[in-house]
């Protein structure tokens, strides 16, 4: 959520005024956005990326990342985004589709090929689009992954050992992991 209250308030704090060249970027400028943004919301640190084609033009991090501590941002801070992260990996998946890398009904094992539910029809036929439906049996399991610093693909490896709760796309079941799952198809198939 702050991720997208910040960059909200960094776009809106934007000069209206036309621009006739491409600006240069301008790292004290920035800094000083950053640090005028923070005081705003009144966060201690973020971490930022920016990014014009194909080409980054500035990571890191300002601040801290607690308040009283000393721990610096850095670029490679992982801020819990809640659920907006979400949003961010459908709109991978679809851009995918739309290049025709991915569909929405393959088989997460034809991206995937280790990827197992407790149950293998499911396992065999868990499509991208299950894992965005919340529809693949598993409920939310939230203690698999939250606050967990092992990677993504340990948790959703975990799954196998999650009895289905639910048939398989016989229900909706909120799933943060398999959703794990499906930005891996998307890093999979844009390698």
């Amino acid at each position: 959520m702050w991720a997208l209250l910040i960059t909200g308030f960094l776009v809106s704090s934007q000069t209206s005024e036309p621009v006739t060249k491409p600006a240069e970027f301008n790292g004290q400028e920035l800094q000083k956005i950053v640090e005028k943004a923070m005081g705003f919301w009144r966060v201690p640190g973020v971490a930022i990326a920016i990014v014009k084609g194909e080409k980054t033009l500035f990571e890191g991090g300002f601040g801290v990342l607690k308040v009283g501590a000393k721990d610096p941002v850095t670029a490679q801070t992982i801020f819990p985004l809640a659920s907006c992260s979400k949003n961010f990996t459908s709109a991978l998946a679809a851009s995918l589709v739309i290049q025709n890398k991915l569909g929405w009904d393959e088989p997460v094992q034809k991206h995937l090929p280790w990827f197992a539910l407790s149950d293998e029809l499911a396992s065999r036929n868990c499509s991208l689009r299950d894992l965005f439906s919340h529809r693949t049996g598993v409920g939310p399991n939230d203690l698999l992954w939250y606050r967990s610093a092992d990677r993504v693909e340990d948790l959703v490896k975990r799954a196998k050992f999650l009895s289905l709760e639910k048939p398989f796309r016989g229900a909706f079941q909120y799933q943060s992991t398999m959703y794990g799952a499906g930005g891996l198809v998307c890093e999979a198939v844009a390698k």
